[in-house]
Formats: C-alpha cells, structure tokens, sequence
C-alpha cells in the first residue's frame, strides 16, 4: 500500500444495531439498505477514493491524498448528515445508525494491515461512546498497535 508519495485517510464503516433492521423490518429490507449505504458513499466521497464493502455491515473508503483531519472530517459529517435523511425511518425503527473509525497514512502505519488495526480501534471506540459518531485513531488514546 505504502509508497514513499502515499498519503491518505483509510475510513472503516460499520451500520450500527444492522441486525435489528433485518429481524424488525425483514432482510430483504437489510439488503436494500446495505444497497443504500454503499450508494451514500458514492455521493459523498470522489471518484479516485477507494470504496468497499468488507464484510457483513461493514465498509471501508481509503481517501487518497487525504492525511490532514480537516480534510476527512467533512467528509464523514456529509456522510453522516445524508445518512441521517435517508434512513430516518430506520434509525427511529430500529436504532440504526452508522460509526466510522480512521487511521492515516503514513502517520499510523504504512500497511493496510497497521492502519486496518488502528482505524478498528477509533471505529469500536465510537460504537462504545454513543454510536452515530466517528472517531481517529490517536496513540495516546488507544496505547499504539504495534
């Protein structure tokens, strides 16, 4: 991943309280919501950001370029705000809500595995403080990965 010029935000997303949409509102309803998700993404963040779905209700967006917080954050707060119009209905319905974790290279690592670690620990970190809220990898907060 790392080369000497790279620089950039690697973003993990997770649908908080996911498996509460799929037993209250159906999975059919869950899969078009996962569907909904990953089209939030494509509108928020560019064209030469990398987007993925990981796994489950999981997603990550590498933003290349991207090392500077003020720059990130934004970005994640457009996500949020659209998050938050388009699926009002199951966010009462459901608590469902999305948290987002990031690491920034080459700052926290220089690997996908390293900054992966690091972005894991700020995402659960937002999960445990509230949900519906994202949170960067800090060294002095998370005791540094190694």
């Amino acid at each position: 991943m790392h080369d000497s010029g790279d620089k950039g935000g690697l973003i993990l997303f997770d649908l908080d309280n996911f498996k509460r949409v799929n037993d209250i509102l159906g999975h059919p309803e869950g899969d078009r919501a996962l569907q909904r998700f990953a089209h939030c993404l494509t509108k928020i963040f560019r064209r030469e950001d990398f987007i993925a779905r990981i796994g489950g209700d999981e997603f990550v967006v590498f933003m290349r370029g991207a090392e500077d917080p003020s720059k990130i954050a934004p970005k994640i707060q457009q996500l949020m705000d659209l998050f938050w119009t388009e699926f009002r209905h199951e966010m009462e319905n459901c608590q469902f809500s999305v948290s987002a974790g990031i690491a920034i290279l080459p700052l926290h690592g220089d690997s996908y595995q390293a900054l992966y670690l690091k972005a894991d620990q700020a995402l659960y970190y937002a999960k445990n403080h509230g949900k519906f809220q994202f949170c960067f990898y800090d060294d002095q907060i998370f005791h540094q990965v190694p």
